[in-house]
């Protein structure tokens, strides 16, 4: 489940900085034909593409901070809480043999 996430989570990642990256084309190719509106066009769109990088950028640093303090805790509870870790991991388990055992009579 977990290299699942981190693919799924790393293509979205990728996709956006595709994104991005295309827009910041398409801004480098609009041409500047001298006019005022042009200009402001330019200047707006460049404003936009930086702000959705910061963002982007803001929201990553975000996430991937989450996910190594979350993981820290998940250690330090199942570090402190061996029996209970291990009974609530037998207990999914059950839960999960049950659902795919009644699931294979249909």
């Amino acid at each position: 489940m977990n290299r699942t996430f981190n693919a799924r989570k790393n293509e979205l990642l990728s996709d956006v900085r595709n994104i991005l990256k295309d827009a910041e084309d398409l801004y480098e190719s609009i041409v500047d034909d001298g006019s005022d509106k042009t200009k402001q066009l330019k200047k707006n769109l460049k404003a936009k593409i930086d702000k959705a990088r910061g963002q982007f950028d803001d929201i990553e640093d975000g996430l991937t901070d989450l996910a190594r303090t979350t993981a820290k805790e998940t250690d330090n509870w199942v570090r402190s809480n061996p029996y209970s870790a291990l009974g609530a991991v037998f207990s999914i388990g059950m839960v999960i043999a049950l659902l795919l055992k009644d699931n294979s009579r249909r």
